[in-house]
């Protein structure tokens, strides 16, 4: 996985916090709550301002997606870094 995840311009209703936005983890791209896993499609929830799916990501699932892309994010970052020293 090489995309990196950013924070939307939604909160979630339940803790306040921004969701997150993950490029296509599966198929679609999406946004979920880092706290409860509540989220949906990027373009139903951001962009046609539909509600959120609670526990669209169980928490165990979320927790392990988030690793995944965070090894990711840092690898990338790395490997921007070591190739601009060169």
């Amino acid at each position: 996985m090489t995309a990196e995840i950013s924070e939307s311009s939604v909160r979630c209703p339940i803790h306040g916090v921004e969701l997150i936005y993950i490029p296509k983890p599966i198929a679609e791209d999406i946004v979920v709550c880092p706290e409860c896993g509540a989220g949906g499609s990027y373009e139903e929830v951001v962009e046609n301002r539909r509600g959120l799916i609670i526990r669209f990501i169980p928490q165990r699932a979320l927790k392990e997606l988030l690793k995944q892309v965070g090894s990711a994010n840092s690898l990338i970052a790395s490997n921007t870094s070591a190739a601009s020293t060169v």
